[in-house]
């Protein structure tokens, strides 16, 4: 999740890693991140 909040972060979608890392949680609680994860993979 600290590598998610990191990416968040240098990508500009967060100021802080703490804002980052509630953003990477969010992602995964909300399964937008598989949903991601799985259209990557077809």
């Amino acid at each position: 999740m600290l590598n998610a909040a990191a990416g968040i972060m240098v990508g500009g979608k967060a100021t802080s890693l703490k804002e980052g890392y509630s953003l990477a949680k969010e992602s995964v609680d909300s399964l937008s991140a598989l949903k991601v994860l799985k259209g990557i993979q077809k």
